[in-house]
């Protein structure tokens, strides 16, 4: 699953939009995509935001969901993060999913202001939403 080239990222844009997404890109933020028959049906965008990389807003097209694509983009996003500590900010619910390439709830008093505050926001607009994070896996040196 390739990061998308800035001409893909308006296509993807009007993908998260048709799920009722508002996704406003940063400079520094690349898409992974996964697509079926030349359409888009899932993404997930590595950001980077104060010098931090953050897993932010995967998606997969509802009739394509329970299909592995979401485990795909997950293990894609995993290689392309492992030699560096990433955040997300998943449902609870979605805690077992995000462990699968490492990412373990983190007290929030350690994170990162700005991920402190948008956690905050995701739980006063009534989300069950946790904190996550992803070490880095050491180098192995040969």
């Amino acid at each position: 699953m390739p990061a998308a080239t800035a001409d893909e990222s308006a296509r993807v844009l009007a993908f998260y939009a048709a799920a009722g997404e508002i996704v406003t890109p940063a400079d520094m933020e690349r898409f992974l995509v996964a697509e079926r028959d030349g359409e888009t049906v899932g993404a997930v965008r590595l950001s980077e935001e104060e010098g931090h990389a953050v897993l932010g807003t995967m998606l997969v097209r509802k009739d394509c969901r329970h299909q592995g694509i979401g485990s795909r983009l997950l293990c894609a996003f995993g290689e392309i993060t492992s030699d560096r500590t990433c955040y997300c900010i998943p449902y609870r619910r979605l805690e077992p999913f995000y462990s699968r390439i490492g990412f373990q709830e983190t007290d929030i008093r350690q994170a990162p202001s700005f991920l402190r505050d948008r956690l905050w926001r995701y739980i006063l607009e009534g989300n069950d939403a946790i904190l996550m994070k992803k070490s880095a896996r050491p180098v192995q040196k040969i």
